[in-house]
């Protein structure tokens, strides 16, 4: 939720406004019927606003009718009732609601496209009346309950224990779906590289020749100007030729690697070029022979910098290398020889980490994934079973994303962490789930850790799930979700300290609120502005003080059971807090040893998944 702040200028002209200024408001504007109901607790009137409030609104709900008498019911009746308020609890919970995937404004949506139901279909559904919740479906899917004619509906009614007034209150209206950002006219080819340098916006690269209207060489910059935002070129001269597979910074200079041949006038005989910010500098040289030598990925490692990717050292070169090497600052030299394709480097726990087609390196077996400390190669567990694409640091653990295997086989390793023994797999398995889910389509090409989640992309879908995903998804909470609908590949994810995540691929169209939206190969989110960082509990709790500099105490007003606590910061680095409990629902957090800046603190409770913002002050 996102409380609004209003400053003491625009105060009169606000007040006749219509945006809500409590969360009793905002319940208004996810229901109307909360405007005709007569038990509302006073302290809707003074918990901040919420700009989609639907959990919120079905726990108030489910509380305020737990609460109503009930003598009125007869035994069956009551018994109806019970179950489905128990039922509508899980449902609240779980936090799985439809898409409003059609309708530009808020809407009810009985049961949407990826078959996720409403809080009333689900109440009709566990009731064991399924095929009249797929009659209503069918006939008046976008309904408000008060408007629908069907006897089968009223008979149900009459035996749920509910009036129809207490189901229609139930019911929310969803919002339309959260729309991808156009990047003006986007870049005419596929997007492989995503990465905010220096003082420019975004350097988007890949396999392009234009980038909103301007020629752009496979490179560009998407930068804020006076009449907003615009592509200009990247280098002088302009871009480079050939295909960008990666970027990265070092020194205050940009590292570009893919199967590339020249920058601007420069002859590029490694596939790794360096951006000083005045010329273009080329990294040393390669095998030149029938196949090409393609670099996948570079990464500063010990302040060195390090190549990964199908390519042979050349014939002068004092030693022999594979598909890895490092750059001593006038060539490439030899660590050892991955006997395949090494996709991507990162750095996790003070060593750099290889991941790829291989299975060994020097006739040693390591299974699609090796760490190297600078001098020796070792191994993590027994390795995975498909190729790695993608490695992230996401709260304190390594998480990869893979090939998928095929369709038939069902343990598949698209996902997985290593947590310094042993690898664990990650699946779309929620509690209210039995059969277990999946992921669909090739691979998971690139993985992002932001403060809301770790995010994944590639070629992947995750059709069997109430929150539908294709081709990008988010892992939070212990769960893997849909997060939006595009037509082709992920294939590049970045998280800005503004709080944007960039999407970069071989997409050109997301499914959106009118149908298909034209974002050629490249979007953005502003996913602080998309997710809830207040109160999602549904009781209330104080940080304070905020901003903080040595201790801040967290407190609830009703007892809940803290199990965890966390903080990320902005960018999503995952930082360890000392905590502990000072009795009644007070919390203190020794925050002296953190950096200056924005951060979320993520509190885990029996209640739910608490997160707030917190601002550290120096």
């Amino acid at each position: 939720m996102k409380t609004r702040l209003l400053s003491l200028v625009i105060l009169v002209v606000a007040m006749g406004q219509a945006n809500a200024q409590n969360l009793y408001e905002s319940l208004k504007g996810v229901n109307t019927r909360w405007a005709f109901e007569h038990d509302i607790p006073e302290v809707l009137y003074e918990l901040p606003a919420e700009e989609n409030p639907i959990q919120a609104h079905l726990f108030w709900v489910h509380r305020i009718l737990s609460e109503r008498s009930t003598d009125h019911l007869n035994p069956e009746q009551l018994k109806n009732r019970n179950n489905s308020l128990q039922h509508l609890a899980e449902y609240a919970k779980a936090g799985v609601f439809p898409k409003n995937l059609y309708h530009p404004q808020r809407q009810p949506v009985f049961i949407d496209p990826f078959n996720t139901y409403c809080a009333v279909g689900h109440l009709i559904k566990e009731s064991g009346n399924d095929p009249l919740a797929r009659s209503i479906s069918r006939e008046m899917n976008y309904a408000y309950l008060l408007d629908m004619k069907m006897d089968k509906l009223d008979n149900w009614v009459a035996q749920s224990g509910f009036t129809p007034e207490e189901l229609a209150w139930i019911q929310p209206g969803y919002p339309a779906l959260q729309a991808f950002e156009t990047m003006e006219e986007g870049v005419n080819g596929p997007v492989n590289a995503i990465h905010a340098y220096g003082s420019w916006e975004v350097v988007a690269a890949g396999n392009f020749d234009t980038a909103g209207v301007v020629q752009a060489n496979n490179i560009s910059t998407y930068i804020a100007g006076i009449a907003g935002y615009d592509w200009i070129p990247f280098g002088s001269p302009n871009g480079v030729s050939g295909q960008v597979m990666d970027m990265e910074e070092m020194n205050s200079n940009l590292i570009i690697a893919g199967d590339i041949w020249a920058a601007g006038t420069t002859s590029v005989g490694a596939g790794v070029v360096e951006w000083d910010g005045t010329q273009w500098n080329a990294l040393g040289s390669f095998y030149v022979g029938a196949l090409p030598n393609i670099v996948y990925d570079v990464e500063v490692y010990n302040n060195e910098l390090y190549a990964a990717g199908f390519f042979r050292s050349e014939v002068t070169a004092p030693t022999t290398f594979r598909n890895f090497a490092k750059w001593d600052g006038s060539q490439w030299v030899a660590l050892g020889s991955p006997n395949g394709t090494v996709k991507e480097l990162f750095v996790h726990n003070g060593e750099l980490v290889l991941g790829g087609d291989f299975t060994d390196i020097d006739g040693v077996t390591y299974n699609h994934i090796a760490t190297f400390d600078g001098t020796v190669f070792g191994s993590l567990g027994n390795g995975v079973p498909t190729s790695v694409n993608a490695m992230e640091e996401y709260q304190g653990n390594l998480y990869v994303g893979c090939d998928l295997l095929s369709s038939s086989q069902q343990d598949t390793f698209a996902m997985g962490y290593f947590d310094g023994s042993q690898w664990t797999r990650l699946i779309g398995e929620p509690w209210q789930f039995t059969t277990q889910t999946n992921l669909h389509e090739v691979a998971i090409k690139c993985l992002q850790t932001t403060p809301f989640g770790l995010f994944a992309g590639g070629k992947i879908s995750y059709p069997n799930f109430g929150t539908y995903g294709q081709n990008i998804l988010r892992y939070h909470n212990g769960y893997i979700e849909g997060f939006g609908i595009l037509d082709a590949s992920v294939n590049a994810l970045n998280y800005t300290p503004s709080g944007e995540l960039y999407l970069g691929g071989d997409f050109n169209h997301a499914f959106g609120i009118a149908g298909m939206m034209f974002l050629n190969h490249i979007t953005k989110v502003d996913i602080i502005q998309l997710f809830s960082v207040e109160d999602p509990l549904k009781v209330q709790t104080k940080l304070f003080p905020n901003p903080a500099s040595q201790k801040v105490e967290l407190s609830f007003d009703n007892p809940v059971e803290v199990e965890a606590m966390q903080l990320s910061s902005i960018t999503g680095q995952s930082l360890r807090i000392p905590y502990q409990e000072e009795g009644q629902g007070r919390y203190s957090i020794d925050v002296s040893s953190l950096a200056a800046g924005t951060h979320v603190l993520t509190v885990h409770t029996d209640a739910g998944v608490l997160e707030k913002k917190l601002v550290i002050a120096r």
